[in-house]
C-alpha cells in the first residue's frame, strides 16, 4: 500500500501545476479534498463545471463528471456537458468522461493506454469545454 503522505505530496503538487495551467487559460479551479473543480467559459454566457474525483490519485486514475453549475450536482442533462460530446446509452445514473487516463475509460475498454496527469487532464477538460478538442465519448457512470 503506498504511503498517505507521499500519495498526498503527489496530489498537492499535481494541484498546483494544474492550478497554474487554469490560470493561464484564466480558467477558475478550486479542490475538497480529493474533488477538484474547474469553471471553464464555454462560448457566450456559459459556464461549465468539471468535477474531477481523485480519490486514490495518483495510483488510481481519476473520474470526470460536470455538474450543474447553480445545484453542483452531477447532471445528464447536454447543457451542462461540451458542445460535440457523445452519450452512450445505457444503465440510469450519471453519465462520466470517457477520456484515456480516466478510471471510467479503463472500466469501458478494459485498459488504458496511458495515465495523465492532473495537469495534462486539466488541460484537456479545459481544451474540450472552450470547443478546442475531439469529440469525447461519455459512458454511464455510478450513482
Amino acid at each position: 500500500m503506498p504511503d498517505p503522505l507521499l500519495t498526498q505530496f503527489d496530489f498537492d503538487t499535481d494541484y498546483k501545476n494544474s492550478h497554474k495551467i487554469a490560470a493561464f487559460y484564466g480558467t477558475r479551479m478550486w479542490k475538497q479534498g480529493r474533488l477538484v473543480f474547474i469553471e471553464c467559459p464555454c462560448g457566450f454566457n456559459r459556464m461549465l463545471l468539471a468535477q474531477i474525483c481523485c480519490q486514490g490519485y495518483p495510483e488510481k486514475m481519476p473520474k470526470v463528471t460536470f455538474l450543474n453549475p447553480v445545484t453542483k450536482r452531477p447532471s445528464n442533462e447536454i447543457r451542462f456537458w461540451p458542445e460535440g460530446t457523445v452519450k452512450i446509452p445505457g444503465l440510469s445514473g450519471y453519465q462520466e468522461l470517457c477520456l484515456a487516463g480516466t478510471e471510467t475509460y479503463a472500466r469501458a475498454h478494459g485498459t488504458s493506454p496511458s495515465h495523465h496527469s492532473l495537469s495534462e487532464l486539466v488541460e484537456i477538460i479545459i481544451n474540450c469545454c472552450r470547443g478546442h478538442a475531439k469529440k469525447i465519448r461519455l459512458i454511464p457512470g455510478r450513482r
